[in-house]
């Protein structure tokens, strides 16, 4: 039986990666809540926004420290297999992509309540139009990953 080992390809520059610890990171949040924010608690919307941010940059550092002991792809899955064993890494792993998904159809549906004011006011009543808006997203940028992270 002849096995050989692929090694994995690293196709993404630092900036790529980055970029997608950004969004990873960001989420809908930043394009709901900060309005919201102003509205309950005034000036001191900053001040949450900028401990907020502190608090999801220090989660990102132990991400970095953690992922520097290991050299194989699984991230959270990965790193709960080595500390707990199979099973806490296999509930994780389906956490973890089930959060991904969640987040992405958050994202999507939050792009099209903002959308709402830009519509033509034929389509404010239209119950479609929303659901065709984030269908049109997630297809979108599902097409171009499925050929690759680099032309992703």
């Amino acid at each position: 039986m002849n096995e050989t080992k692929t090694a994995l390809q690293r196709s993404l520059t630092l900036f790529d990666v980055i970029a997608l610890g950004i969004n990873g990171v960001i989420g809908s949040g930043i394009f709901l809540l900060p309005g919201l924010m102003a509205e309950k608690i005034g000036p001191a919307t900053l001040l949450v926004v900028l401990f907020g941010g502190f608090l999801c940059f220090l989660i990102a550092l132990c991400f970095a420290e953690t992922g520097s002991y290991f050299s194989g792809t699984g991230g959270p899955y990965l790193y709960a297999r080595s500390a707990f064993g199979n099973f806490v890494g296999f509930e994780v792993g389906w956490m973890t992509w089930c959060v991904r998904v969640i987040s992405w159809a958050a994202l999507a549906n939050a792009f099209a309540i903002k959308l709402i004011p830009f519509r033509p006011t034929s389509l404010h009543e239209q119950a479609w139009v929303s659901p065709a808006i984030v269908t049109l997203i997630i297809v979108g940028l599902t097409i171009p990953n499925i050929f690759g992270a680099q032309f992703g």
